[in-house]
């Protein structure tokens, strides 16, 4: 608990430090700062040569996702078409279950003499 109390005092002390600190920013005279632009990289800044280069680079990019929407797209119905093929390739293969009367041997079962021997089927 004693820990606790201190690291409230040593934020609070924190937050009366920067209020201070705050407190006394806006008695900086402006009037002695040097506001030359002697800097290329200053120039550079300032200039609407950075703004061209982001729209050109949005342009770009925008342009480049489309086309490669476009390219998914044809991706996909490609994808698409052979999986088509390959399912209309497998309805010629369907097996039906419903035709099968064999226990697995070949052999055909006859219901009525597996209905005589089993006594469930009376229930």
């Amino acid at each position: 608990m004693l820990e606790f109390f201190l690291i409230n005092i040593l934020f609070i002390s924190f937050g009366v430090i920067l209020y201070i600190i705050t407190r006394s920013l806006p008695r900086i005279n402006e009037e002695n700062i040097n506001t030359s632009k002697d800097n290329f990289l200053d120039k550079f800044i300032v200039s609407d040569f950075p703004h061209k280069i982001d729209s050109l680079i949005n342009f770009y990019t925008v342009k480049f996702f489309r086309k490669f929407k476009v390219l998914l797209l044809r991706f996909d119905n490609y994808i698409t078409e052979r999986l088509k093929k390959m399912t209309n390739n497998n309805e010629d293969k369907k097996i039906d279950f419903n035709n099968l009367n064999g226990n697995g041997n070949g052999n055909k079962l006859n219901n009525e003499e597996l209905n005589k021997d089993d006594k469930t089927s009376l229930i």
